[in-house]
């Protein structure tokens, strides 16, 4: 078995032990490091037995020695090593910041650390009970060991680093010739998202290294050991299942790829048996816990029942049009766009002109072009130019030079068709702002698709046009909001821009380097191990309020935990809106402003004041 698939499994052993042992800790009220380190044992006996079991029996010489001049002869290799190096200095040199963990994924993973057990948080943010909790169980795990969310980057670097190996094993699996294989195996891991993401703490990476070692393994069943290969690709395919509710369409063609697979290589009684030994896994470590929750506290498996939360498409020709522009946007964003917000506010202002586009917003609330962005960001990115006009290039010299389409093979067609249509299912109902960067799990299948009719590399400067990704995504990566590895200050406080354009660097990236210490400002004035109160708006972030785990008891606020809570950091909306009193009445109420700081959480927002309130009276009523 090849190494880079041996290194996975142990990946997806750990992302289907995170999700088991977080659900039965907290069904047992023992969400603490003693209760992981128990756990612990049932992830390293399996992980030994199956490298053990899995060792080559011999030395293997994988062809020719790899020396400088042949790894000279491969720059787009050169290219990707360089681009890893980045994306490790990038999480070493900087906090997390990635937007969506900071206000809800991180948030929630800590809420039930503190409270020892999973439990469904009432307050402002729907999303903190919602979403899939997959990735905030690794995080957990992580926290548990390490005692801090500083090195929580590692969960997605460690995934970046197998993707162009697997990537190679799942055309191989289909047959695509090795050739063409290994020309795209070192440019796909170069899409926007999907470098941006390699340092981050964004949960798309995970669920896309999950994609492609359930491909490979099922791939790898053919050489040997089905059995033991479909067992683990199952497992892959149900641990990304509980990632993120948006890739559940994936798995159909991954189930494809699968039932084919096994029906041709097990007897009907083993691939039973290793069906039923799939359930428990299937039970406890894919979506369905989440959603079992979400139909017992909202009354819909999604938490959305008839779209309460305005986040579903409510027709399908709206989600087509919506999500089609998105994902367009998504594959040909530059990696730099100074005129992005002028260019925005023009197009928006002709767009709500016509009628079409009015009719779109009115079924799709949520809807946002998202074409004010300078600087590619991990919240937004999906492929990228680069990726595109590779594509674009390689598909026009590869129809230029044709003499024959390449029949595929069987499985290749179910799966490619079942890509499209999980493809479709997605476009038609998902909502959301984001739909370029929620479409990147797709990314490796849908190339694969296209690759497979492919029977020859087009007559091009092959190695020169691989380079193209890496040319698009370094700068992107060199000023990443997030992570900048480029000195912008020093650029913004330079006489070389013009003042807007300084005033707006300098803005942006103050912004990020402060998200994820937003609140500790308050922190000092509140004593340790006090219980504190956090009322925020609905996507503001308890970032540096809540960290480092135990160092206070901090709670989402609502009407009914509000006397337990000692301390109240929140926005005078945020405030008002949860417990229901007004800012003048909030004396009434044993409620003293302690200090007020003025807080920038996203650009767009400007400034807002933010409140720290004691309770004078434990036995004031709200």
């Amino acid at each position: 078995m090849p190494t880079v698939l041996r290194v996975t499994a142990l990946w997806i052993f750990f992302s289907v032990w995170a999700s088991l042992t977080g659900w039965t800790l907290s069904f047992f009220n023992s969400l603490h490091l003693s209760g992981y380190l128990i756990a612990l044992v049932f992830l390293v006996l399996p992980a030994a037995w199956f490298w053990s079991t899995t060792k080559p029996p011999a030395k293997i010489t994988y062809g020719k020695k790899l020396t400088l001049l042949r790894l000279w002869r491969q720059p787009s290799k050169i290219a990707w090593l360089f681009i890893a190096a980045l994306v490790l200095a990038g999480g070493i040199m900087h906090p997390p910041s990635n937007y969506d963990a900071l206000t809800y994924r991180l948030p929630r993973m800590y809420y039930w650390l503190q409270n020892e057990a999973w439990y469904w948080i009432d307050g402002a943010n729907f999303r903190l009970n919602i979403a899939g909790a997959g990735f905030e169980w690794q995080s957990a795990a992580m926290v548990m060991f390490t005692g801090t969310d500083r090195w929580l980057f590692m969960l997605n670097f460690i995934t970046f680093l197998p993707l162009p190996g697997l990537f190679f094993l799942s055309c191989r699996g289909f047959g695509i010739r090795p050739r063409i294989a290994r020309w795209w195996m070192w440019s796909v891991p170069m899409a926007y998202g999907i470098t941006l993401q390699a340092s981050s703490i964004g949960n798309d990476l995970p669920a896309i290294i999950l994609f492609l070692g359930a491909l490979a393994f099922a791939a790898e069943a053919r050489r040997g050991s089905p059995l033991l290969c479909l067992g683990i690709s199952a497992l892959a395919a149900i641990a990304m299942s509980a990632i993120k509710v948006t890739v559940l369409p994936l798995g159909l063609p991954l189930f494809a790829f699968w039932a084919w697979t096994a029906w041709k290589l097990l007897p009907p009684l083993r691939l039973l048996g290793l069906g039923l030994a799939l359930v428990p896994a299937f039970v406890l470590c894919s979506f369905l816990p989440m959603a079992w929750n979400c139909w017992k506290h909202a009354g819909s498996w999604d938490g959305n029942p008839d779209n309460r939360n305005g986040i579903a498409v409510t027709h399908p020709i709206a989600g087509v049009v919506g999500n089609g522009l998105n994902l367009v946007v998504g594959s040909i964003a530059p990696p730099l766009l100074p005129a992005a917000g002028s260019l925005s506010k023009k197009l928006d202002s002709y767009l709500e002109k016509t009628d079409w586009y009015t009719w779109v917003q009115s079924h799709y609330p949520t809807y946002d072009l998202n074409l004010d962005t300078e600087i590619p960001s991990e919240e937004n990115s999906g492929i990228g130019l680069g990726i595109s006009a590779l594509l674009a290039l390689w598909f026009w010299f590869f129809l230029r030079g044709i003499r024959a389409i390449r029949l595929p093979r069987g499985d290749f067609v179910i799966f490619s068709l079942c890509m499209l249509i999980s493809l479709f299912a997605f476009v038609l109902k998902a909502g959301g702002d984001a739909t370029a960067r929620l479409m990147l799990p797709w990314t490796p299948g849908l190339v694969i698709s296209c690759l497979g009719f492919c029977n020859t590399i087009p007559r091009l400067p092959r190695q020169a046009w691989a380079l193209i990704p890496a040319f698009f995504v370094i700068p992107a990566l060199l000023l990443n909001p997030n992570r900048p590895l480029f000195p912008v200050h020093w650029l913004a406080s330079s006489n070389l821009l013009p003042p807007n354009l300084a005033k707006r660097i300098d803005d942006v990236y103050s912004t990020y380097a402060a998200r994820h210490s937003l609140l500790e400002p308050f922190v000092f004035h509140i004593p340790r191990g006090a219980t504190v109160g956090f009322a925020g708006e609905g996507d503001h972030s308890p970032a540096g309020l809540i960290t480092p785990l135990n160092a206070r008891i901090v709670l989402d606020l609502n009407r009914a935990n509000l006397s337990k809570v000692q301390w109240i950091v929140g926005t005078q909306p945020g405030i008002e809106a949860r417990i229901g009193v007004k800012f003048s009445n909030w004396s009434e109420q044993n409620l003293a402003v302690r200090h007020e700081v003025q807080i920038v959480s996203k650009v767009s927002r400007g400034s807002e004041t933010w409140f720290l309130l004691q309770r004078l009276s434990a036995t004031a009523k709200p």
